[in-house]
């Protein structure tokens, strides 16, 4: 699929109906009777893969409420899990501040979700769903009757019938949604991610060039990338996007954004993130306090060292003033097996880090009424045999300081080899056992998310327990649990094997030294490898 953002025409809404088996391959329109039909496509590496084109099975807010913006790369795109779009100079010159979101390819991806077609582009929930698991997309009601109709009151009420009311509504023929129609425009984003840059301390087994220098410099030691070739992976932003951006948030961003999340790279160790913060606290100051539920989530690893430390927590004072600040820290695991995994982590400074923050939050003017925390759990398959652990000791944390920790949703799909689902049955036993644990203290631990929700009217349940169990862990345990797998996912299993040995040569860290548990996982990886 080209991604030229020259014009808004692509190749499926031009060809014709007698040419549609030739791109079908690409992508299927779905029939207006709701029925489950598969669409193949050849994107993905299971050319028999069925992903679901229906508008049930496709809608997704996201598209139009979720952008994210690299201020140093360039890279833009509206959610986490679908590839990165280059914003180039001639975009900026010619569509000026709707190259944050409205973009032609990002119309064209939403337009064919309103037409139920399903894009390559959405393969990691696409897959997720597949295995059973609940993907973070909030399907059709949510799209529905808390977007269409709720955030842009597109209708006097909300609807029961959401199918009936999608047919009758919304337009079905291509040339019905021109460039720029309001249906394909994005102009009320609620959740906001900037992305600072890449450098970090830290290269976690799942990452990439992309948000993480020590990668950068392992890749090029050992020569899988040539230096020469950085720009291509991560090319400087265009002069004028940081001036553009500004003015965007300014105009747009800020008025509807509910979440605004800081990304790195690690972002106590970028200059750039204190200027950020600086703007921020600006653009909300100026608008004074009003009724209005603003969270700035900030993602760091937390191996953060004392000077810097000291002058991160000197910003809260001011910064809480004005939003309600969320610290999410990056962790799944605890002590060598989170060494293992987020590869350079002192865990003795993390927990240290961890700890001085909720004991000193007083010192700082953090309260449960501007401030929380909540770890940033990517799932994967070395951290499932940790969880239960894990679970427990953040509960030991919350009973200690009398102050409540979110677990926040999020599971790895790609690189393919960290994906849960390449793990055997038995790896379930440990999702059902941290559910089952979960389960006696969600009420409890969320306490503080319930507090705000009744203050503050759609507030999202960012870190909630009771939902990480439902809206995470219940599908995902049936799912790893079940004996059904994917080709992918086993074929995945070679990947996992040649991955943790390269661990080994490239960084002398061997898996089964952290995870003893997973040797006959690793034995049943290694003969998929042919070894």
């Amino acid at each position: 699929m080209s991604t030229n953002t020259s014009g808004h025409k692509k190749v499926w809404d031009i060809i014709p109906q007698d040419k549609q088996e030739k791109y079908g391959q690409h992508y299927r329109k779905a029939p207006r009777s709701f029925v489950d039909v598969p669409a193949l496509t050849n994107f993905m590496d299971e050319p028999k893969f069925p992903a679901q084109a229906d508008p049930a099975n496709v809608a997704c807010r996201f598209k139009w409420d979720y952008p994210i913006v690299n201020l140093m790369s360039g890279h833009i795109r509206t959610c986490c899990r679908v590839p990165k779009q280059v914003i180039t100079d001639h975009d900026i010159e010619t569509y000026g501040a709707d190259a944050i979101q409205n973009l032609p390819y990002e119309q064209d991806r939403r337009r064919e979700k309103l037409l139920g077609i399903t894009h390559v582009d959405c393969e990691s929930c696409v897959r997720l769903e597949w295995n059973g698991s609940a993907p973070p997309r909030g399907g059709l009601d949510n799209f529905v009757n808390g977007w269409l109709i709720g955030e842009n009151q597109g209708y006097p009420y909300t609807v029961t019938d959401v199918q009936k009311w999608y047919v009758d509504k919304i337009p079905t023929d291509p040339e019905q949604l021109p460039f720029n129609h309001p249906l394909l425009r994005a102009d009320r984003p609620e959740m906001l991610e900037i992305i600072l840059g890449n450098h970090c301390d830290l290269k976690c087994t799942y990452c990439s060039i992309h948000y993480s220098t020590q990668w950068q410099s392992e890749l090029i030691k050992f020569g899988d990338i040539k230096k020469e070739d950085l720009k291509e992976h991560f090319p400087a932003a265009p002069e004028k996007l940081e001036k553009v951006f500004w003015e965007w948030f300014y105009d747009v961003g800020r008025h509807t954004s509910k979440v605004i999340n800081i990304l790195g790279g690690e972002p106590t160790y970028m200059p750039k993130f204190y200027d950020v913060m600086e703007k921020l606290t600006a653009a909300y100051k100026d608008l004074g306090k009003k009724d209005r539920h603003v969270e700035l989530g900030i993602l760091s690893n937390m191996n953060t060292k004392p000077l810097q430390m000291d002058r991160f927590l000197n910003l809260l004072p001011e910064l809480t003033k004005y939003v309600f600040l969320r610290l999410q820290p990056s962790i799944e695991a605890l002590d060598k097996k989170a060494e293992y995994i987020r590869y350079g982590l002192d865990w003795n400074r993390f927990e240290g880090n961890i700890r001085r923050i909720l004991s000193e939050r007083e010192k700082y003017g953090l309260t449960p009424d501007n401030f929380g925390m909540g770890f940033q759990m990517a799932l994967n398959s070395f951290s499932i045999s940790s969880l239960p652990e894990f679970v427990h000791w953040t509960n030991s944390l919350i009973n200690e300081y009398d102050f409540e920790i979110g677990l926040m949703k999020n599971v790895v799909s790609f690189p393919r080899h960290h994906n849960p689902h390449v793990l055997t049955p038995d790896f379930g036993a440990y999702i059902e056992e941290a559910r089952d644990y979960i389960e006696i203290f969600a009420e409890k631990n969320d306490r503080q998310i319930r507090g705000l929700m009744k203050k503050h009217t759609g507030l999202v349940a960012h870190g909630s327990w009771i939902s990480y169990n439902r809206d995470l862990l219940d599908g995902l345990a049936k799912s790893v649990s079940s004996h059904e797998r994917s080709q992918f996912d086993i074929d995945s299993r070679a990947h996992w094997y040649h991955f943790v040995e390269q661990m080994k040569t490239r960084r002398g860290a061997d898996v089964l030294n952290h995870y003893p548990e997973m040797t006959d996982f690793y034995n049943l990886c290694k003969k998929y490898a042919g070894v």
